[in-house]
């Protein structure tokens, strides 16, 4: 009889295996439910009072206040049982950074004194120093470009000449050049090439450069790594309104309409250049700062071995606009709101294992700086990953979720969603599942359009993840009158509306972590 049992008891067995299994996953589910709802706006209130006090300094990177704020991220992350992964062997991801100094710039053409930012613009970012620059004429060079088919230097002696060129290329001219020649920064090289001194470009958006410029230079602008003013790729340039070009233009007897049909007309300049009997005196000398931030990086090891190296990245930036003069931009939606979050996904998790729960892929917590100079702080860690990106199945970024925008009024009970299906539909899927079984708050996709003029798709950290390949998702609250502004203080924060966003996020996270499966990749980021 036994052989005739086996078969019984082994359905039986097999049954009441995928019974405990799916018991074991319920209350795994209950046990999320259970921390989530340990996130109190309490808690959330304490860390970003801090954060967002005037004793920060607004955390601008490589500002004192931005070193204590990683400081106190890094004492949480110890206290709770994180990991440093650095190879420094703290939770530190350090970063050097080159700070871009208001350059000393004067320009003379003929007898006249140009005004920067009114008469002319010399962006400081990526160009050599012109400490005495001088010549008694200037030559317009066309558009600077130079192929087979189009060519505005033939075989004139270009060697020490100041020129002048368009920025803007006709429809014509593009139809014979391709993308990379139509590059402005390219046909800037091409004439230091030919030995150009230095370059005006007659820009068409003449006010539009020069306030962004402004803007960048008052920011006090960052670039990553220590970058000497020698080593810069371009020549000294700078660029002019076209009224200034005009004038010069009329005075060798010629306009812009008949300039731009005699080029398109020969191909080019060929011989004779038009030359303007006007001389030139500048100094254009880019100042430079060496300064360091760092990234802050606690790990959270997962203990699955089928899923060896596998993590979760989460993430906010922690900087913010700084001090100027006697303003304070605390920063505390942007981003003490999303810096205070991953600090209470931290402690959840953390007590989670520490309680006997094992996580089945790793979780690795990443306070990002310099995202408010360009995403540098998750453009550094996308390019030096202290854990390899390819093992990274889904980064999970948090940028503003403190606040109420004007579309949802006295609402508390939205979060915009953006990127989650860019390039897996699963990661979109598991954000969905997540909040059916949780807060049930109002996920919008508004701002996920393809065609969102705002595009914050690429305006976050979780971008410099995504262009890698890795499946992001975006949580922000939208903007609101205070945004990038010295009101944006910690007692405007909705406290109840932040816990339950957090709430979500901390499902959506688990969920990836004890996820079964990977997320399949659906489309790849351009």
């Amino acid at each position: 009889m036994l052989q005739y049992l086996t078969p019984l008891v082994l359905l039986f067995s097999i049954t009441g295996s995928i019974t405990a299994e799916a018991q074991s996953q319920s209350a795994d589910l209950d046990l999320s439910l259970e921390y989530a709802q340990n996130i109190d706006s309490f808690e959330l209130k304490r860390h970003l009072f801090f954060l967002a006090s005037d004793y920060m300094q607004g955390r601008e990177t490589g500002s004192w206040g931005n070193n204590e704020a990683a400081k106190y991220a890094a004492h949480y992350f110890e206290k709770w049982g994180l990991e440093p992964i650095d190879e420094e062997g703290d939770y530190f991801q350090k970063i050097p950074f080159t700070r871009f100094l208001p350059a000393t710039t004067t320009l003379q053409i003929g007898d006249k004194i140009l005004e920067p930012y009114a008469d002319f613009v010399v962006s400081p970012f990526q160009q050599k120093a012109l400490p005495d620059g001088e010549a008694e004429k200037i030559y317009f060079a066309g558009y600077g470009l130079e192929n087979n088919a189009y060519d505005d230097f033939g075989d004139f002696d270009w060697m020490g000449k100041v020129l002048v060129i368009f920025k803007t290329l006709p429809p014509a001219l593009e139809k014979l050049t391709t993308e990379e020649e139509r590059d402005i920064k390219e046909r800037l090289k091409r004439c230091q090439e030919k030995g150009a001194q230095a370059i005006l470009i007659i820009d068409e958006e003449f006010q539009q450069t020069s306030a962004r410029t402004r803007r960048y230079v008052d920011a006090q602008f960052l670039q990553l790594n220590r970058i000497v003013p020698e080593d810069l790729p371009l020549p000294p340039y700078a660029y002019v309104p076209t009224n200034l070009a005009s004038e010069w233009l009329s005075e060798a007897r010629g306009n812009f309409k008949k300039y731009r049909k005699r080029l398109l007309r020969n191909n080019g300049i060929s011989q004779s250049p038009l030359m303007i009997k006007k001389s030139f005196s500048a100094q254009w000398v880019p100042e430079v700062e060496y300064l360091e931030s760092q990234n802050v990086v606690g790990y959270l090891p997962g203990t699955d071995s089928a899923f060896s190296g596998k993590h979760i990245v989460i993430s906010a930036h922690y900087d913010h606009l700084g001090q100027r003069k006697d303003a304070v931009y605390n920063g505390a939606d942007d981003n003490g709101s999303g810096t205070t979050t991953v600090l209470a996904l931290a402690e959840r998790f953390s007590e989670m294992k520490q309680e006997g729960f094992a996580p089945r892929r790793g979780l690795l917590f990443v306070l990002m700086t310099g995202e408010e100079k360009g995403l540098l702080g998750s453009r550094y860690y996308s390019d030096h990953p202290l854990l390899p990106l390819d093992q990274a199945m889904a980064n999970v970024n948090i940028d503003m979720v403190g606040r109420i925008d004007e579309k949802y009024s006295e609402a508390d009970d939205y979060i915009y969603v953006i990127g989650a299906d860019r390039i897996s539909q699963d990661l979109h899927d598991t954000n969905e599942a997540a909040n059916k079984r949780g807060p049930n708050i109002t996920l919008d996709y508004t701002y996920n359009e393809e065609g969102d003029p705002n595009r914050y798709y690429y305006r976050s950290d979780h971008y410099n993840f995504a262009k890698n390949g890795v499946p992001a998702i975006f949580f922000f609250n939208g903007t609101h009158e205070d945004y990038h502004g010295v009101g944006d203080s910690p007692e405007k924060i909705d406290y109840s509306a932040m816990q339950k966003r957090a709430q979500l996020i901390f499902l959506t996270v688990f969920d990836l972590m004890q996820s079964e499966e990977e997320l399949r990749i659906t489309k790849s980021e351009e």
